[in-house]
């Protein structure tokens, strides 16, 4: 896992975030000198507009591996529970995803979890497969506001992908989305191994993520918590 390359830099100006995440899709600091939540505030702010996930949720979101009992319907939390998430981007089911997450990591704990990434822009589709991305319809569901559309926009400005609210509804669909999954196995990765108030800014439009398995026998409570803001 090295394609994406990660630049860590403690003292990073906005503008430089603001150019790797146009050069590489993401980019990895540390506030070991600042409270975690008001570093990520200050920085949500400076690269557009914090948005809660759901209403009347908190601009920033806690997240905690949960058993699929105590997870939110049709969230990859219910589907996988503590084991490792598929590759997806957040906000699938808004019209159009958030640009931006920002997660930082209170306590790593001691699962070992990673946050794996690949950039879909280097996937090297040929047009066919581009087409077929981009024409293929999904239902994505959203209660009361769900709608139709593809996994990648149109124009190409980002991939909307997440088998939690994604769901095929024609034999184009099933192919766009097995092809996309052969894809992602085959792409190149890079993954974050979390240390305590490590701060990483994801370009939700170009990098997909997921979570990594846990070391833990299956079944253990992890102390794990990583803060989460969305910038539109």
């Amino acid at each position: 896992m090295s394609s994406i390359t990660i630049i860590q830099d403690h003292n990073r100006s906005v503008e430089h975030i603001k150019k790797d995440l146009k050069n590489l899709g993401v980019w990895k600091g540390n506030c070991r000198d600042y409270d975690l939540n008001t570093y990520m505030l200050n920085l949500a702010n400076s690269l557009g507009s914090p948005v809660g996930m759901r209403r009347q949720k908190n601009i920033i979101e806690i997240l905690k591996p949960v058993s699929s009992d105590s997870a939110h319907p049709n969230s990859l939390s219910k589907q996988y529970a503590l084991f490792g998430f598929p590759f997806h981007c957040d906000t699938a089911h808004w019209p159009t995803p958030c640009r931006y997450i920002i997660i930082g990591c209170k306590e790593k704990g001691a699962c070992g979890r990673t946050t794996n990434l690949v950039d879909w822009k280097l996937l090297a589709l040929e047009d066919a497969e581009l087409n077929l991305l981009k024409y293929a319809t999904f239902l994505i569901k959203h209660g009361r506001n769900s709608f139709y559309s593809s996994i990648i926009h149109e124009k190409g400005l980002y991939a909307r992908y997440d088998p939690g609210c994604m769901f095929p509804v024609a034999r184009e669909s099933d192919i766009a989305i097995n092809l996309f999954d052969l894809l992602l196995d085959r792409a190149d990765k890079s993954e974050v191994i979390w240390n305590n108030n490590d701060v990483v800014v994801i370009d939700n439009w170009r990098v997909l993520h997921g979570r990594g398995k846990s070391n833990q026998p299956s079944g253990v409570t992890s102390t794990r918590e990583l803060h989460r803001i969305l910038v539109a």
